[in-house]
């Protein structure tokens, strides 16, 4: 009987106690108790990204795409399809933005630099400068346009032309055309036409120098243009002369030509710049006539006219026509 009493103590105490109870501590350090812990499983593609996407659960809810950023910019490749983890992986992000994911400068939210023929902010449009005369320059203060593609068409270009285009409605003019005698800045240095431009030099013929403009302009703009040359519309003052205008003339293919002689003031009395009396003339049948066809009280203006019937006529001073301007 003394053998059985501690055999009994022993068994009640280890009753009142329990069985013993397993411990361990889950990935975030918080205790794990019971047969049913369970610790954090890897996610399924974090072989594929290469870095730490580890989660909780099964990883059944770890849909978040992400997309490669090689460039660093913040902003994911816009071509191919993302990655699904349930954290970020290194070198990838949520976005999708990106066109140009070698170049750290472009992309959705980058600024858009015009005319460099790059689509900054990968919106599918560039933005260009305006060109509404298709020569190839641009205006200082030249308005922008947004286009599809690149700055090459109609009435755009890019950031490489020159910006020295005074007049964008007419192509002959900008910093690099040739200056004409035709009343116009043509090459946009501020200046119309410097002596000796249109053309480049006087022609000296018997004893006076000459300018001969290519230029068609009306009698009126043309007077004024040898005005500006220190000199006036020509004088025809002999057959000699004649015969050597008659013969630039055919020489630059001009079928007319403007002469300083006008019967504006009085009609039917014609008159040289200078006001005196037209002496030698050499007229065409049934000229002078008011240009003929009943009439026209505007045909108050001398020119040569070649052909298989040359002399002189009487034409609108609105018509245009070369000149030649002469000084002594």
């Amino acid at each position: 009987m003394r053998f059985w009493i501690p055999v009994l103590i022993l068994l009640l105490v280890g009753c009142a106690r329990g069985a013993p109870e397993l411990e361990e501590e889950d990935a975030a350090g918080s205790p794990c108790r019971g047969p049913g812990c369970v610790t954090e499983i890897p996610d399924a593609h974090a072989g594929d990204a290469g870095g730490d996407m580890g989660g909780g659960g099964d990883g059944g809810d770890c849909t978040t795409l992400w997309y490669p950023d090689s460039d660093g910019d913040g902003f994911g490749n816009a071509i191919g399809d993302g990655i699904a983890a349930c954290r970020q992986p290194a070198g990838y992000v949520s976005s999708k933005t990106d066109c140009d994911d070698a170049n750290p400068a472009v992309n959705s939210g980058a600024s858009e630099q015009p005319g460099d023929g790059v689509d900054q902010n990968c919106d599918g449009m560039e933005v260009c400068f305006a060109d509404n005369d298709g020569d190839g320059h641009r205006t200082p203060e030249a308005q922008t346009v947004l286009v599809q593609g690149d700055c090459v068409g109609e009435g755009v270009t890019g950031a490489a032309a020159p910006a020295d285009d005074c007049n964008d409605a007419n192509p002959a003019v900008h910093g690099a055309a040739l200056e004409l005698c035709d009343g116009i800045d043509n090459d946009c240095d501020g200046l119309v036409e410097p002596q000796g431009s249109c053309p480049r030099d006087f022609v000296a013929n018997l004893g006076s120098n000459y300018l001969l403009c290519d230029a068609n302009r009306q009698w009126t703009e043309a007077r004024s243009l040898c005005q500006e040359y220190g000199s006036a519309l020509v004088t025809v003052n002999d057959a000699q002369e004649d015969q050597w205008i008659s013969q630039q003339m055919g020489n630059r293919g001009w079928g007319a030509v403007w002469m300083g002689a006008s019967d504006g003031a009085v009609e039917g009395q014609f008159v040289w710049m200078d006001g005196s009396p037209v002496g030698y003339a050499a007229w065409r049948d049934e000229e002078p006539n008011d240009a003929g066809n009943g009439g026209d009280p505007g045909a108050d203006c001398a020119a040569r006219v070649g052909g298989q019937n040359p002399g002189w006529v009487d034409r609108s001073c609105a018509d245009e026509y070369p000149f030649i301007c002469e000084s002594p």
